[in-house]
C-alpha cells in the first residue's frame, strides 16, 4: 500500500481482476471509495464494513483501516484529499462532517440509486479531468465538484449527514478541527481553545468527543503521527526534524509517544516502510 500525494487532491479510478489488498494503515488524507463492480471488505478501527456496486465509502484522515477485496473484477474510483483542502473548501458543516466527524454509530457506507451513481459517476470523471489537465483554478473546480457530489449525496438521503451533523456543537467543532489542522505543530491546550472560541473548557471537551469519535488529546496526537509517518515514510528528513515539525520539544518525547501508538519506534517504523516518492503510487 503506496500513498503519497504532494497535491491536495487526488483522485484515480482502478479496476483489480486478481487478489490485492492493503494491510492496516492510516494516513494524513480523507478517502471517498465509489465502488462501481465487485464488493470489498474495510475494517476500519474496530468496525468491518462491505462495500458493493453503487455504494461509497467515507474514511476519516485519522482512521486506522484495512482492505480486503471479496468479489472480482473490483472497480473504484478514489478520491484523497487533505485535512486542510477538505475542511477549507467544503463550506456547509453538514457536507464537511461527513469526512470529518466520527460519532460511534457512523454508518461509514453510503448506498445510492442507479440514477445518482450514473450522475457520481459523470462528476468523478469531470474531477479526473481536472486533475490530469491541472488548467488555470483545477484547486477551485476541484473542490466544486466534490462538494457537488456531497451536495447529491445529501439531497439523495439527507439522514445520513443530518444523524452527524445536526448534534448541537458541530459547527464550533469543525472550526477547531480546521484550527488543528493548520497549527497540531504547536502547542495546543483545551484551555487554549475554550478561551480561543468562547466555550467552557467542559463543553468543548464533551462535544469533541461526541461529534469526532476522540477525545481532544488523542485527535491532536493522531494529526501529528499521522503528518509523522508520512514524512518517515516518504521524506529524507532527520527523524530530530521530523519531530520538530511535529510539535515535540525532544527526540525522546516523540520517539516515547510514536512507539506507544504505532508499537515501534520511528527508525524502525521508517526502516519498514521507507519508499522513494518518485515511485510511490496510491493502491487502494
Amino acid at each position: 500500500m503506496n500513498v503519497h500525494q504532494q497535491d491536495p487532491i487526488h483522485i484515480y479510478y482502478k479496476a483489480s481482476h486478481f487478489s490485492d489488498g492493503m494491510g492496516a494503515h492510516i494516513h494524513h488524507l480523507y478517502e471517498m471509495i465509489f465502488v462501481e463492480e465487485g464488493v470489498a471488505e474495510f475494517e476500519i478501527g474496530d468496525k468491518v464494513v462491505h462495500v458493493r456496486r453503487n455504494q461509497i465509502i467515507f474514511i476519516s484522515s485519522l482512521e486506522r483501516h484495512s482492505l480486503r477485496i471479496l468479489q472480482y473484477p473490483y472497480k473504484r474510483t478514489v478520491i484523497t484529499m487533505t485535512s486542510g483542502f477538505a475542511l477549507f473548501n467544503i463550506k456547509e458543516p453538514a457536507l464537511v462532517a461527513i469526512l470529518s466527524h466520527r460519532p460511534a454509530d457512523f454508518p461509514y457506507v453510503f448506498s445510492l440509486s442507479d440514477e445518482l451513481s450514473k450522475k457520481i459517476k459523470r462528476l468523478m470523471t469531470d474531477l479526473i479531468n481536472e486533475y490530469e489537465l491541472k488548467d488555470y483554478f483545477w484547486l477551485s473546480r476541484s473542490a466544486a465538484i466534490v462538494s457537488g457530489m456531497l451536495i447529491d449525496i445529501y439531497r439523495y438521503n439527507p439522514h445520513y449527514f443530518d444523524e452527524v451533523a445536526r448534534k448541537q456543537g458541530t459547527p464550533v467543532i469543525l472550526e477547531i478541527q480546521k484550527y488543528i489542522s493548520e497549527h497540531f505543530q504547536e502547542e495546543i491546550s483545551l484551555e487554549y481553545l475554550a478561551e480561543k472560541f468562547f466555550f467552557s473548557t467542559s463543553y468543548i471537551s464533551r462535544k469533541f468527543k461526541s461529534i469526532t469519535g476522540y477525545n481532544l488529546k488523542h485527535y491532536i496526537i493522531l494529526n501529528r503521527l499521522s503528518y509523522a509517518k508520512e514524512q518517515l515514510r516518504y521524506s529524507g528528513k532527520s527523524i530530530s526534524q521530523i519531530a520538530e515539525e511535529c510539535g515535540y520539544s525532544t527526540l525522546n518525547q516523540f520517539t516515547r509517544i510514536f512507539t506507544q501508538y504505532e508499537s515501534k519506534a520511528p527508525s524502525a517504523y521508517r526502516q519498514e516502510f521507507h519508499q522513494d516518492p518518485a515511485g510511490a503510487e496510491a493502491d487502494w
